[in-house]
Formats: structure tokens, sequence, C-alpha cells
């Protein structure tokens, strides 16, 4: 019996959930946001990004990819 209401009562609390949600968006209240994604805004606004650190993290990415592909070309390569 207790385990049928646990699921009951988290059933209602989904609904109510969806009902207020459902209610505040009809009304175009649209910005609620949860503390966690103030926080990830927050991060992606602060950091500051600068051109050479781009360039350096792009640079570094290239020569990873070719290292794979050459990797990949000569297993293929050899196997032939």
């Amino acid at each position: 019996m207790g385990v049928f209401m646990n699921i009951l009562k988290s059933v209602a609390e989904f609904v109510q959930n969806g009902a207020t949600v459902f209610q505040s968006a009809s009304l175009g209240e649209y910005r609620n946001h949860s503390e966690r994604m103030s926080e990830l805004r927050k991060e992606m606004i602060d950091t500051e990004k600068e051109r050479s650190d781009d360039r350096k993290r792009l640079t570094e990415d290239r020569k990873r990819v070719e290292s794979d592909v050459r990797k990949a070309f000569n297993k293929i390569c050899l196997e032939l």
C-alpha cells in the first residue's frame, strides 16, 4: 500500500508542476531560471576569452586530428 501511495504522490506532484509551468507560460512568464542555470550563465559571461587562447586550442585540435587521420591511414595501409 505504501509503494502505491508514493507512486500516486509522485504522479500528483508531476501533474501539479506541469500545470504550474503551463500556467506561467500561458501568462508569458518564461524567465524562471534555476540556480544552476544562473551559475552556468554567469560562468560563460565572466570568462574572458582571448583570440590567442582560441588560436592555441584550434592549433592543438588540428594537430590531434592530423595525428588521428595519420594513424587511421597507416592502419588501413598496413592491413592491405
